[in-house]
């Protein structure tokens, strides 16, 4: 509907749980070995070209990116760009 308003949270390609997948091609990830992602399958990890490439048709409020590291594991933490846009 026009004025929309749509918020979106997308894994991003510098999540740091990839360094327990091997990459497919495109953004897409699978066989993770551990962490977070471990039995789930292939995920899709964004960057913000992609982002602004997919919403094109949007106007975008606002791109953030999220980032939460643990000081005491390795395998854990996440990062996210987070999307806010309006439908024209």
């Amino acid at each position: 509907l026009p004025g929309g308003r749509y918020y979106g949270v997308n894994f991003s390609d510098g999540h740091p749980q990839l360094i327990h997948g091997q990459p497919l091609g495109d953004g897409d990830w699978g066989n993770f070995s551990a962490g977070v992602f471990k039995g789930i399958g292939q995920r899709h990890f964004f960057n913000e070209q992609e982002i602004r490439t997919l919403y094109r048709n949007f106007k975008i409020v606002d791109i953030q990116l999220q980032r939460q590291t643990s000081l005491e594991h390795n395998n854990r933490g996440h990062e996210e760009l987070i999307v806010i846009a309006e439908h024209p």
